[in-house]
């Protein structure tokens, strides 16, 4: 067979596959009792949406907000209330209102309300944002299928994020604790001043400046970056590398990495007991190192021993990667 024929029967193939499954949409579609007329509605115009609702936060604790498809900004202001807006386009029939609002047992659920049935809507452009006063200390619950996630200068109790896809800006925030549930997509989180952060990323980077409370993170692909750290870290990483700098005062701090580099800027009066170990890779330091009485700065695969007398551990293996702990 010539080069020239495999190449046609490729892409018969491809046009083949792509045929077949345009069929199925199709078939699919007229299938549920829908006409011609409103399959074509999926590449017109749709309807722009432009709604608010005021927010009573007398007596509530929590806010729970969905928001299948669409940007989620939070946004300080002395008046509570929520804005949708954009435009959706599909062959679902049109509605007065894609907000919904809410309260229940001190709860309020704020929903972007579309039709989720297959191949009934296209979604384009529509963005959620929530007026809320500073301090206003609330629960919050946040679950995005996919768009971005800005929250700014704002003060919570308890916050927890889940995101299927898009970058999530958490920046000059406080609380109790942060958990964030990521798929896919960066995460950026600045001047965060609450007591535990947590984080679980299956795809993205993770970018974090100035906490002050312990932080977890779980990340399966993706670089992490942590600046003016001072609470404990403890990092679990299975693709990518990790840069962490600790201010202050010396925390506990225990990174495993399966594949990528570890560097660990520490001040230079740091008092900690550290053990490293990179099983394909070097380890290097210049810090003066106890081993067995002796002082040392050592480049070796692995090291176990006392930094200015020692302290809280410092753990940090790698299975492939080299492992930088270094004076800041």
């Amino acid at each position: 067979m010539s080069k020239k024929t495999k190449v046609v029967i490729i892409f018969s193939s491809i046009a083949l596959a792509c045929m077949i499954g345009a069929g199925i949409i199709v078939g699919i579609f007229f299938g549920s009792n829908n006409d011609f007329a409103k399959f074509s509605n999926i590449f017109e115009g749709g309807q722009k949406i432009d709604e608010s609702e005021q927010l009573s936060l007398k007596g509530v604790s929590a806010l729970a907000i969905d928001c299948v498809s669409g940007r989620i900004d939070i946004v300080e202001a002395d008046t509570a209330k929520v804005e949708l807006t954009g435009d959706v386009w599909g062959n679902q029939q049109k509605k007065e209102s894609y907000l919904d609002v809410y309260e229940k047992d001190g709860t309020i659920f704020i929903k972007y309300d579309i039709d989720s049935r297959p191949f009934s809507f296209l979604n384009i452009d529509v963005k959620m944002t929530v007026y809320l006063p500073r301090n206003n200390m609330l629960n919050l619950d946040i679950i995005s299928t996919s768009g971005d996630i800005n929250i700014q200068n704002m003060q919570f109790s308890d916050v927890k994020i889940k995101s299927t896809s898009g970058y999530t800006l958490i920046k000059e925030c406080a609380g109790a604790s942060l958990s964030l549930e990521k798929t896919s997509g960066d995460t950026d989180i600045a001047a965060a001043d609450f007591n535990s952060i947590s984080i679980v990323s299956q795809s993205g980077n993770i970018d974090i400046g100035e906490t002050f409370g312990a932080v977890a993170i779980r990340s399966t692909s993706g670089d992490t970056r942590i600046e003016n750290a001072y609470g404990p870290l403890a990092i679990n990483s299975t693709s990518g590398d990790v840069a962490a700098q600790i201010t202050g005062k010396t925390p506990s701090v225990d990174i495993g990495v399966t594949s990528g580099d570890v560097q660990l800027l520490l001040n230079k009066n740091a008092a900690f007991d550290l053990s490293v170990k990179a099983t394909s890779g070097r380890v290097n330091t210049d810090f003066d190192i106890t081993i067995n009485g002796n002082n040392s700065n050592i480049v070796e695969k692995s090291i176990t021993g006392e930094c200015n007398g020692g302290g809280d551990n410092v753990n940090i293996t790698t299975l492939s990667g080299n492992i930088s702990v270094m004076k800041d």
